[in-house]
């Protein structure tokens, strides 16, 4: 009888916190007002903000963060690697056959 009497106030308690949680609920979407500018031209809007989103996540625009930590965890005292230097700008470049551009990559190193 007692494990019973247990089980119909566990079962009471929860129907109450259900029905409090519903109340609240339905009281929380009863005062908030819709935005007409979310409702309104919802395709529109929609668009421009995958296009804000997109520029935010482009390569370009994580690239040219300055204050970004490094991608690569250092251990302690380590120091951080140098970038690479800039390709040499040589006209001569476009007309040169593979076998040329490998035998001057070949001298360099």
């Amino acid at each position: 009888m007692e494990k019973a009497q247990e089980d119909q106030e566990i079962r009471c308690a929860r129907r109450m916190g259900m029905q409090a949680t519903l109340d609240d609920a339905v009281r929380v979407a009863n005062q908030t007002a819709p935005n007409d500018d979310k409702t309104k031209n919802i395709r529109h809007n929609r668009k421009e903000e995958s296009i804000l989103v997109l520029e935010a996540n482009s390569i370009g625009a994580r690239l040219n963060t300055d204050d970004a930590p490094s991608l690569i965890p250092l251990k302690n005292g380590e120091p951080e690697p140098e970038a690479l230097s800039e390709p040499e700008s040589n006209e001569e470049t476009g007309s040169m056959t593979f076998e040329e551009a490998l035998q001057k990559i070949k001298q360099k190193m």
